[in-house]
């Protein structure tokens, strides 16, 4: 994880043509495909700018996840506090994604139970 970190975060050119480039691309390409099959079966309001709503969610999903694997993030994300798990964190990422750019504010793999499909998540609304 240092190895990688400091690839991403300190900018050494040759660990981020080797290691950071592909990684990040290929998880980029992750949501794309996520996005882009939402947006196929209609659940994507056809006024979103899909391209840029892909980079949008990746450089969010990034921000959440780095502050809780680099604790060291969080002081400049600041995006974990005591009292805010991150479990809370990442619902209220999911509904504020969801209300966004679905149809309707929710995908249409969220279950009746108040759980993402996808995610297995609670949603935050518990619809």
């Amino acid at each position: 994880m240092q190895l990688f970190a400091r690839a991403a975060y300190q900018g050494d050119p040759q660990l981020a043509e080797r290691l950071v480039i592909p990684i990040a691309s290929k998880l980029r390409e992750m949501v794309s495909d996520i996005l882009n099959q939402a947006a196929a079966r209609g659940e994507i309001r056809p006024q979103i700018d899909l391209e840029a709503a892909i980079r949008l969610v990746y450089g969010l999903s990034i921000a959440v996840a780095d502050s809780q694997l680099l604790p060291y993030l969080n002081n400049y994300f600041q995006i974990l506090s005591p009292g805010l798990s991150p479990e809370r964190i990442l619902a209220a990422m999911l509904d504020f994604i969801e209300s966004g750019i679905a149809v309707d504010g929710r995908v249409a793999g969220a279950g009746s139970d108040g759980t993402d499909a996808n995610t297995l998540l609670p949603s935050p609304t518990g619809k």
